[in-house]
């Protein structure tokens, strides 16, 4: 590792470092013999740095893999409300609910003013409907993940692992039934 390290600086590259669980890799034995490693790094040199000041290296969870996603996020946390902020799309998969018509004539007909007004009360009550007639994926899904990160600050014993691979079970029927949904 250390020649690995002066290759690095003679060449004028360095670490990015990270954010996040800080093993990449992990051979998923349950039953003694597990093992984690550090096996991804980025490096960049000073004109990348300066360039991309908010640079920042993440490890996601793993859900299907011994190996867990990693990105490069050259926005770091400068722009996060906007990235993160959700704003209203419409989904063209509403169109299919039998309930979608009605509720969009009642709710340009009850609003009052312009045009705009009329669009924001359609919006406002689109967002709630498909709230209530839709399953939250995203929401679940996060539940999943909040579980998931707990168990990585515990100490792996075969409990958290059968856990751990109990949630990622639930995860993956959770993306296969979405996907379904949305087909």
């Amino acid at each position: 590792m250390a020649a690995f390290s002066e290759c690095l600086t003679e060449v004028g590259l360095q670490d990015l470092g990270f954010s996040g669980y800080p093993y990449t890799w992990e051979n998923c034995r349950r039953n003694g013999g597990y093992i984690e490693e550090s096996l991804d790094r980025f490096v960049a040199n000073h004109e990348w740095r300066a360039c991309w000041r908010n640079g920042q290296v993440l490890h996601f969870d793993a859900t299907r893999s011994d190996h867990r996603p990693v990105a490069c996020d050259t926005l770091g946390e400068e722009d996060e409300e906007t990235r993160w902020g959700w704003s209203f799309h419409f989904e063209a998969q509403w169109t299919k609910h039998p309930e979608c018509e009605n509720m969009i004539a009642t709710a340009w007909g009850s609003a009052t003013g312009n045009a705009l007004m009329k669009c924001t009360q359609v919006k406002d009550s689109l967002d709630g409907w498909s709230r209530a007639a839709f399953p939250n994926f995203r929401r679940q899904k996060a539940r999943i993940r909040r579980a998931l990160n707990a168990l990585e600050r515990r100490e792996r014993t075969p409990e958290v692992l059968d856990q751990r691979a109990k949630l990622q079970l639930e995860m993956d029927e959770l993306e296969s039934d979405e996907e379904l949904y949305w087909q």
